[in-house]
């Protein structure tokens, strides 16, 4: 970065890792594992610091207010506010004590409800859904969605019959329909406890109505765009910050985003990584007066789609889990589909494995890495959500250390 103050604004004075509240929220014991709570940990040099929700962005006067009141100025803005999925996201400001407390209490409501129906049926909806069912095997779990499928179009044939077929070992029920309009809530809201007993759905569903405790939402509400001037968004239901080629502001020139512009590449962390360094090169450049560089997504990470097609489906962390790694890139789908047990390449897996037919963590060895012994792999190298490799990647210490 060009010299200069650095300034994050932070809505939190800790760090999560929301890729395992799928776990931490069916056993809230665990949270904590995921957890960086001390700022030594995580914070920068050099970098100043600032816990404060903002509350809204100013372009005419350059600033950015904070819920405090404060008002913090800007000569170029970067804007990576990530976008909303309650309960697996915090609430914007929320203590960590509040958190807990939060976390906690689902918790408790998940253990005690009878059946649950988990709206949306992606790969969120299909984790928290298994996670569920791992830990509370008789309770009733039903996946609620909208087509009568689950995850996305871009997923083989085949990887969708070994997900269904996982779902159905577990028990999991997958119903197609959608809520009735309004009910229960606004839709996008999860419920903690359903008083009357049950929920509605639309005539086109496959049932009108649904007997249940609990509602779960498992799908993205929007982005963290709120504090924008309407003028500054797409129009749509995720308004993102209408950015040009060099993740710039249209409209602004001195404000560039991060995972909420205008690309629609989706939130898979290489995606943001090479978003990011688009952004730093492009601040940089602008606060030089020179030339921008248009951004580019690497033609390999283009074509795996990652943003609607992730490479990892998650069926359950534990006992009764199963994973399925698809949609890689090279040299990793070989090292994991054709090598087996784990990453050996030929002609020394077969010795290494003690033969063709030796089931290793990453499955049989010249065979597809799928299964329980592949969740089993992936828990023991990288722990649940990937929590003991990849926050440190991130620049996310501290996890777990509190």
């Amino acid at each position: 970065m060009a010299r200069g103050k650095v300034t994050v604004i932070q809505a939190h004075d800790f760090l999560e890792w929301s890729l395992a509240a799928t776990t931490f929220t069916v056993k809230p014991e665990t949270y904590m594992d995921f957890v960086s709570a001390s700022r030594e940990t995580f914070e920068h040099p050099g970098v100043v610091y600032i816990y404060d929700p903002a509350v809204a962005v100013k372009p005419e006067e350059k600033v950015v207010v904070l819920k405090s009141g404060r008002t913090v100025p800007y000569s170029v803005l970067v804007v990576a506010t990530g976008y909303k999925i309650p309960l697996i996201h915090r609430e914007l400001g929320m203590s960590l004590a509040d958190r807990k407390a939060e976390v906690e209490d689902w918790g408790g409501a998940i253990r005690d409800a009878n059946c649950i129906v988990v709206n949306g049926s992606g790969p969120i909806g299909l984790e928290w859904a298994c996670d569920i069912k791992v830990v509370y095997p008789k309770k009733q779990v039903i996946v609620l969605s909208r087509s009568g499928g689950v995850l996305s179009k871009g997923y083989s044939p085949d990887v969708l019959a070994k997900v269904m077929a996982q779902l159905d070992r577990l028990g999991v029920e997958v119903i197609k329909g959608s809520l009735a309009e309004g009910y229960p809530i606004d839709g996008t809201s999860p419920v903690k406890s359903i008083e009357s007993g049950s929920i509605e759905l639309t005539p086109e569903s496959d049932v009108r109505s649904i007997k249940c405790n609990m509602l779960l939402v498992a799908f993205t509400t929007g982005l963290n765009t709120d504090i924008m001037p309407d003028d500054l968004l797409t129009s749509g239901r995720l308004r993102a910050i209408d950015t040009n080629e060099f993740l710039q502001s249209k409209t602004r020139p001195e404000i560039f985003a991060v995972g909420v512009n205008a690309t629609n590449e989706g939130f898979s962390a290489a995606l943001l990584g090479n978003q990011a360094k688009s952004v730093v090169k492009n601040v940089n450049l602008f606060l030089k007066k020179s030339p921008l560089v248009p951004h580019k997504m690497p033609s390999a990470l283009k074509d795996l789609n990652w943003g609607t097609v992730p490479p990892t489906i998650k069926l359950g962390s534990g006992e009764g889990g199963y994973l399925i790694f698809t949609n890689l890139p090279f040299p990793m789908n070989c090292m994991l589909t054709c090598c087996g047990a784990p990453f050996c390449l030929p002609p020394c897996c077969y010795p290494c494995c003690g033969g063709w037919g030796v089931r290793g963590f990453f499955g049989w060895c010249c065979g597809a890495p799928v299964g329980f012994s592949v969740m089993t792999g992936y828990l023991a190298c990288c722990g649940v959500g990937g929590v003991n490799k990849f926050p440190p990647s991130n620049g996310m210490k501290g996890m777990g250390q509190a």
